[in-house]
């Protein structure tokens, strides 16, 4: 095993190898209705200063059947080190396609060393049409890290994604304009986490906001798959080195404008 992903917090570490082996990993506990209402009760008032926020930006796709944009994925740490994160995204595959995921001007700039990203990863449903997986580490291989940094600016872009236009998208948004939403999903608890810079400590969602910064309802006895965030069982702080739900996540809509077309002309060019 490579010595940087035992040194991970268990599920991050957990979520890289079934990404890199393809394979899908669960987690299961049992915690009675007391222990779990405490998750949701319990004073957190000294999380607030740590809370992360990672935003997938929203976007106005151009008035063309398959022109291809770039959106992108940023961050406000609030001064919190990372070295590592795990994000799973959804969209209905009604207006756009997420063709590609590339690194973001933050981790080029650091020197990270490790990004990848695929389509469709494994999900039991139900599920949504489309599904792309990001995975990234500051350091990855068995030597001394090239990392230069790992506290994210505010606004600090993790990665960028190519979305393009689906063409037969023409005669549903030649009247009128077409949202569709781009957002955080969870399948297992590894999912939309971010890892501290030591690897001792992984950051899960607290919160997931809509676009419009209206938060979703979170409801702890939730099942996976699901768009609200970890369940109960992710968060039980009687593990050993329990995550910390410290991490708001906040959706997209990508707008699809009416087409635009070029006005025909007659057989003498007007």
């Amino acid at each position: 095993m490579n010595r940087f992903v035992s040194r991970l917090h268990p599920l991050l570490a957990l979520s890289l190898r079934a990404v890199v082996s393809s394979s899908t990993v669960f987690f299961t506990a049992v915690l009675s209705p007391v222990a779990l209402a405490s998750l949701v009760h319990a004073d957190n008032a000294s999380l607030d200063s740590q809370m992360i926020s990672i935003r997938i930006q929203s976007h106005t796709l151009q008035a063309v059947p398959g022109a291809v944009d770039t959106i992108s994925i940023v961050c406000n740490a609030q001064g919190n080190g990372i070295a590592g994160f795990d994000f799973t995204l959804a969209y209905d595959h009604e207006t756009f396609d997420l063709i590609d995921a590339l690194p973001g001007s933050f981790l080029d700039s650091c020197n990270w060393e490790y990004f990848m990203d695929r389509d469709n990863p494994k999900c039991p449903g139900p599920c949504p049409a489309g599904l792309h997986k990001i995975v990234a580490l500051a350091r990855f291989q068995n030597k001394d890290s090239v990392s230069t940094c790992f506290i994210p600016p505010d606004g600090a872009e993790l990665a960028r994604l190519v979305i393009r236009r689906r063409p037969e998208m023409r005669a549903r948004t030649f009247m009128g304009v077409v949202s569709e939403p781009l957002r955080f999903f969870w399948i297992d608890c590894g999912d939309n986490s971010v890892s501290s810079v030591s690897g001792n400590d992984l950051f899960l969602c607290r919160v997931v906001s809509d676009a419009d910064g209206a938060p979703l309802p979170q409801n702890i006895y939730t099942q996976f798959p699901n768009y609200t965030g970890p369940t109960g069982a992710c968060l039980d702080s009687r593990r050993e080195n329990a995550p910390k739900p410290v991490v708001k996540f906040i959706n997209a809509v990508i707008v699809s404008p009416p087409i635009e077309f070029a006005p025909e002309q007659d057989s003498t060019g007007h």
